[in-house]
């Protein structure tokens, strides 16, 4: 929908702003010259437009006008410096003229200075509020660097599209549906809809907006639709796959995108989606999923050139410059766990150097931002650019956050622009490129005999691969007292996703449930705010015998009140095989343990990772029998519960999954291992 969008603000040479007049009563030669660079701007022969005009202004030196047009001329030449000089004294001749400053925003805008084309375009709808292409272009251009919500606020000051048409609707979805108003994103939708019933696009749009506000049926009818009518529509059928995965059901899902794969196989988001759903299918081996992984990795090498090679810096005085590429510096559990390590790197030896392929920021970008020594938004920059860009950045360690996740740059990696290239935070499993060097894990997760399921190289922390930061609210954020310890029935709990509570963990919970009389299950996700949600829940716990007054769904709340949430339940049962991260996290610092199982990969073996690095290994089941087990004993605990719950904290703060001091100090020094091992093998 951003392509519409462009293409209905597209800067075509008929549609710019017309050249000032000239006409004034000179003599026949200046006429004919003003008639000449008419025709040529007419022609778009711009270097002899600029030869007329330019001859003219040896005549009239302050002829505002001349100016004007000689600057616009330049402009489309792309001769940029000499047009800011015509059009800096057209201004100082004339601060009040409008052409003037559209101009000036014109030029800034092709010179990537966007604030200062900002200011010129308001300067411009300052002195005519009217002037609507002008308005086109600031809402142009606020969009292409992600300001939406100042894109809608111009939008709104005066409408350039015609109220309650097919374009009016669109522009204001997907401002909405960029600023993550996903409900006001839907009527908008529904409202374009109606006025072009059979626009797959549209159904295609809204479906997607249906998803994320996790109404999964309405989601999946619409996207059924269009495959009804096109069977081969390979987007419709990854977003269904997407909508399935959501719902989790996880195998459906990859046989949807296997699908999409098999009828294109250039469908790169549906073979890096098709890799994330793998993650969550425990029926599939490692050696299948780094096969897939690295097939993917096969087809964005080939959409890059690789770079010539480098070295790190030979001198050992000078500190090493550490790029991290991520799409998730802001709210979001990558810029959560990367926060507080970040403050504690040594800023003489560690030059960090982010580039944020994101388009909107927010309070927690703001304080990444203080911690890197360079902050660069990359979001527009093709790959090869972007790679280009971190080569003559000289890093000397590029970290990628992201994997196959979204907004990741995976294919910047391909071209090896770092020496050292290292996997970490943002994925739970190999990312199949084989010129990121490393990843780094920990030995929980990633014992030495499972090295084979990567193909990069591991790193290893001593206890986590992981460090949170301590979670920041309003209130403080007091440890509670066991619920059952007060009288209460016995109360477990889940804060995930519905795609994490897959068959086996619901079948796996109800053995639990069953086993501990009168206890119940309380489920909180925002997607439980829908009632579909719910039931679709109810309907897999009564296959195991489990009915609906044991099951206490909750839906979304701000973040202060999910974490006093904790004080609701006794103990968190975790999912499997994908288990829970920043929730577990979070849990612990609110003293509340996590029933984790054993798993088999990086990704099903987080929870026992980060419950052994805060002295929980009493909290880690063996098999599916042990788990139940172990809920039992712990449910019949109370007192020890409780004394776990009332110093979990304190544990947590001394550990590197919350010290970020001890935690950053072995981070540097894996970091400089990979430094020495890189100089040993070009030596």
């Amino acid at each position: 929908m951003l392509n519409w969008l462009k293409s209905a603000f597209s800067k075509k040479p008929e549609q710019a702003h017309s050249a000032t007049s000239t006409e004034s009563p000179f003599d026949s030669k200046v006429n004919d010259l003003k008639s000449q660079a008419n025709r040529f701007l007419d022609e778009q022969n711009y270097t002899e437009a600029a030869r007329c005009y330019q001859t003219l202004l040896e005549k009239s030196p302050n002829e505002v006008a001349y100016l004007i047009n000689l600057g616009f001329v330049l402009i489309q030449a792309n001769r940029l410096e000499e047009a800011h000089a015509y059009l800096k004294q057209a201004k100082q001749l004339d601060a009040k003229n409008i052409d003037v400053h559209f101009n000036l925003g014109q030029l800034e805008e092709k010179r990537s200075r966007n604030e200062a084309a900002i200011s010129h375009y308001q300067a411009a709808l300052n002195l005519a509020p009217d002037f609507d292409f002008c308005r086109q272009c600031l809402c142009a251009l606020l969009i292409n660097i992600g300001d939406f919500h100042q894109a809608l606020k111009r939008f709104e000051q005066r409408p350039f599209l015609a109220t309650n048409s097919l374009p009016f609707h669109l522009f204001k979805a997907q401002c909405y549906s960029s600023l993550q108003q996903h409900e006001l994103a839907i009527e908008h939708y529904e409202q374009a809809l109606i006025q072009s019933p059979d626009n797959q696009s549209l159904q295609l749009h809204l479906a997607c907006a249906f998803m994320r506000v996790r109404q999964l049926d309405r989601a999946e009818q619409l996207f059924n639709a269009i495959l009804q009518v096109s069977p081969s529509h390979g987007e419709a059928r990854g977003f269904l796959a997407s909508c399935l995965q959501l719902r989790g059901d996880v195998e459906l899902a990859c046989e949807q995108y296997k699908q999409v794969i098999t009828q294109d196989p250039q469908q790169l988001t549906a073979h890096q989606n098709y890799l994330y759903a793998l993650s969550y299918n425990a029926s599939i081996s490692a050696d299948f999923y780094l096969q897939e992984a690295r097939d993917y990795a096969g087809k964005l090498r080939q959409r890059v050139e690789k770079l010539p090679p480098r070295q790190v810096s030979p001198n050992t005085d000078s500190p090493l410059r550490i790029g991290f590429v991520s799409g998730d510096l802001r709210g979001h559990p990558v810029g959560l766990f990367l926060r507080n390590v970040l403050k504690h790197l040594h800023s003489e030896r560690f030059h960090c150097i982010a580039y944020a392929n994101q388009l909107i920021e927010d309070s927690i970008s703001q304080e990444l931002k203080s911690y890197f020594l360079e902050w660069h938004g990359v979001a527009q920059l093709s790959d090869q650019a972007l790679a280009q860009k971190i080569a003559d950045d000289k890093i000397d360690i590029l970290i990628d956050l992201a994997g196959h996740t979204e907004h990741n740059r995976l294919a910047v990696f391909c071209a090896k622009p770092a020496p050292i290239q290292i996997a970490w935070l943002g994925y739970w499993a190999s990312t199949g490129v084989d010129e990121i060097d490393y990843i780094l894990v920990d030995k929980v997760s990633v014992p030495e005999a499972d090295t084979k399921q990567f193909c990069e190289k591991p790193l290893y922390f001593s206890a986590t691969r992981l460090c949170m930061s301590e979670p920041k609210t309003a209130i403080e954020l007091k440890l509670s007292t066991t619920p059952a310890l007060l009288g209460k029935p016995i109360c477990y709990g889940t804060f995930q996703t519905p795609n994490k509570l897959t068959d086996a963990s619901i079948a796996l919970w109800s053995r639990v449930l069953l086993a501990q009389e009168n206890s119940v299950l309380r489920l909180q996700n925002s997607a439980f705010d829908h009632e579909s949600s719910k039931q679709a829940l109810i309907a897999k716990f009564a296959r195991h015998g489990i009915p609906s007054s044991r099951l206490r769904f909750v839906g979304g709340m701000s973040y202060s009140d999910y974490l006093a949430a904790h004080a609701e339940v006794d103990f968190i049962l975790d999912t499997h095989p994908f288990p829970g991260g920043t929730t577990t996290t979070e849990a612990i610092w609110m003293g509340v343990p996590t029933l984790t199982l054993q798993g088999h990969n990086l990704l099903s073996r987080q929870g026992e990772s980060m419950l052994t690095c805060v002295g929980l290994k009493d909290w880690i089941a063996s098999d599916e029998n042990d788990f139940v087990r172990i809920a039992c004993e712990k449910s019949s605990q109370l007192v020890l519960l409780n004394q776990c719950r009332q110093t979990l904290r304190q544990r947590a703060k001394e550990s590197p999954l919350f010290n970020a001091q001890i935690f950053a100090k072995e981070l540097e020094s894996l970091l400089e291992q990979a430094v020495r091992d890189s100089k040993s093998i070009s030596e």
